[in-house]
């Protein structure tokens, strides 16, 4: 990262967080608001079934691969990380936003992908109540990764307190 570039703090990581969960909100907003017309046919079957398991998928990963991602960016960590320790916990603090970050937004992308998936469905003419649960499942998974300083320094410190 060059150095006149910051890693985000709390508060742009929660904005991005807000931002993400208030496009599924719109996307709802959207579909039941009559804005698109209603196909002539009914959609094949086989879209509901295909466009849940991937659905599904994208929410697993949503919790397992960002945990990946960041394990293997501690896994990469150098000896000037390790000594982070002495330089305190803003320096620690920033450190873990720049390792978690792209981690994090990983997950939270793909848990807003559980929600355009219901988009998607309703788009093609499935009803109401066959896509509520895929915004119900993305919104559930993004509430879950609500930012908190405590879920970007935790692994650090973990990480570094096993190293020293």
């Amino acid at each position: 990262m060059a150095d006149d570039v910051k890693p985000p703090g709390i508060l742009q990581v929660r904005i991005v967080w807000a931002a993400l969960l208030g496009s599924q909100a719109l996307y709802l907003y959207l579909l039941v608001s009559g804005v698109f017309e209603t196909p002539p046919e009914p959609p094949a079957p086989i879209m509901l079934t295909v466009v849940s398991a991937v659905a599904m998928v994208n929410g697993m990963a949503s919790i397992f691969l960002p945990r990946f991602l960041l394990g293997q960016a501690l896994g990469r960590m150098s000896e000037h990380d390790r000594a982070l320790v002495q330089q305190g916990r803003d320096a620690i603090l920033r450190r873990a936003f720049t390792m978690g970050f792209p981690a994090y937004i990983i997950g939270i992308a793909l848990a807003e992908a559980v929600a355009i998936f219901g988009l998607v469905l309703g788009v093609m003419g499935f009803t109401l109540m066959t896509v509520l649960p895929f915004f119900a499942a993305g919104a559930v998974l993004t509430l879950t990764k609500f930012p908190t300083e405590g879920r970007f320094l935790a692994p650090l410190e973990e990480a570094l307190s096993r190293r020293s």
